[in-house]
């Protein structure tokens, strides 16, 4: 299960259903789908009863007639809901909870635009029956579990990629998704190739297979992790447990222990004269970043009033933390929060977007200390002209200066953005 699904399981006292991979000859009903893509293998003699769907009808087809419940609704949990009361059978309340966390998902907690009155009715009458007073503080436990969603973006391995490749003499640093590892692997990948690899729980099932691409390369593999004893571990060489759940701090572990093994590379492989400012700053930016995200509550809350009514938001970044920028709009927004939103690198906002800056266009600027800080300074000064509205996540703000040897702070701007935005998404 995801760890989403593991948090409802546990509440509610419910227990994993049976996985079925094969239906051949069993009588069927559809829940949640009606594509036969989706399908387990077997339908071409199964008997389908029924479907309970809020999709559109795909491409099932049935010998005799069924039952069928295809609402234009937000949630699946909305239609069954409503069966339970259609044949008067009363509601477990066990099952009651696990129905109102699924269309606080599916809704994210009333914002998709796919949600309504029917699944805001049924949320209402689901908590009485589950004994849930705010569903909303409840929807919000569930966010920040499904926050640490299994996998891992290629943000995460980012910022050691680009300390790596812009301190080399030697070496070549790239950086690929895990997919594209497998499907396009480049030519010059062999024994001699270094791979390191990164699955929140250790299960995605393309950087499982990535290990498996770099060990048929007779490539040395180093995964992180969260979970020990994952199926990412069994063709890794050697394994990075790093934390996540406990703070902020620990959230910001896997980007920077991919920092740390990017560091001992370097110097291992061709010495680097700031090693030492290198280790100064991996000893003391975590607790920066936990400082940091407990100190920006106020802020987040401001930011969640000003920017809650917004459909469309744009992330700003450069540097090291341009694929954190990427990252948050794709994923902490667009995935989790159905908010649409996008990233540009300050370096080359000025060759387009910049057209469209209008007065009262949202932003989310991530603001480094460093080296490309002058870039984000020229964009910023735009952006606030034009009389844009930003939420500007400044790491001198922060203090990350007073942690970071200066030598080598343009580093650790993305895990302090990381720590601070973690908190503004929560809001």
């Amino acid at each position: 299960p995801t760890p989403e699904t593991e948090f409802v399981l546990k509440k509610f006292g419910l227990t994993a259903p049976q996985v079925v991979e094969d239906v051949a000859g069993k009588d069927l009903y559809l829940v949640d789908y009606s594509d036969l893509a989706q399908a387990p293998k077997g339908m071409d003699s199964a008997t389908v009863l029924g479907i309970v769907d809020h999709h559109k009808l795909g491409d099932v087809t049935t010998s005799s007639p069924l039952e069928a419940w295809i609402w234009p609704v937000g949630c699946t949990g909305t239609v069954l809901k409503n069966m339970y009361d259609f044949y008067g059978v009363e509601l477990p309340k066990a099952i009651a909870g696990g129905l109102l966390c699924a269309i606080l998902s599916d809704t994210v907690m009333f914002k998709s635009p796919t949600c309504t009155e029917a699944d805001k009715k049924a949320v209402e009458a689901l908590a009485k029956v589950a004994g849930v007073e705010d569903v909303m503080a409840l929807g919000m436990e569930m966010f920040t579990v499904k926050s640490a969603v299994d996998g891992a973006s290629m943000s995460d391995l980012y910022p050691a990629k680009y300390f790596l490749a812009n301190n080399t003499d030697k070496l070549n640093v790239q950086i690929f998704t895990a997919n594209e590892f497998n499907y396009d692997t480049p030519s010059w990948v062999n024994e001699h190739t270094f791979v390191i690899t990164c699955s929140l729980g250790g299960s995605t099932p393309e950087t499982v297979e990535a290990n498996k691409t770099a060990k048929k390369h007779n490539c040395p593999v180093v995964s992180l992790t969260n979970k020990a004893g994952s199926a990412l571990t069994v063709d890794a060489d050697y394994v990075i447990v790093h934390g996540f759940h406990a703070n902020f701090a620990a959230k910001c572990e896997k980007p920077g222990y991919a920092i740390a093994l990017a560091v001992e590379i370097l110097q291992q492989t061709e010495g680097y004269d700031h090693y030492e400012d290198m280790i100064t700053g991996l000893t003391n930016v975590f607790e920066l970043c936990e400082n940091a995200a407990q100190h920006c509550k106020k802020l987040a809350k401001k930011f969640a009033e000003d920017f809650k009514d917004d459909k469309m938001i744009y992330f700003m970044a450069s540097g090291a933390s341009e694929k954190m920028a990427y990252s948050h709009a794709a994923f902490l927004f667009t995935e989790m929060q159905w908010i649409d939103a996008a990233a540009y690198n300050t370096g080359e906002y000025f060759h387009g977007p910049f057209e469209v800056s209008t007065e009262g266009k949202p932003y989310v600027f991530f603001m480094s200390d460093g080296a490309t800080r002058p870039m984000d300074a020229r964009a910023l000064t735009f952006l606030e002209r034009m009389g844009a509205k930003v939420a500007l996540i400044d790491s001198k703000d922060y203090g990350l200066a007073d942690a970071v040897p200066a030598s080598v702070v343009t580093y650790f701007n993305p895990l302090l953005h990381l720590a601070v935005m973690r908190e503004y998404g929560n809001q």
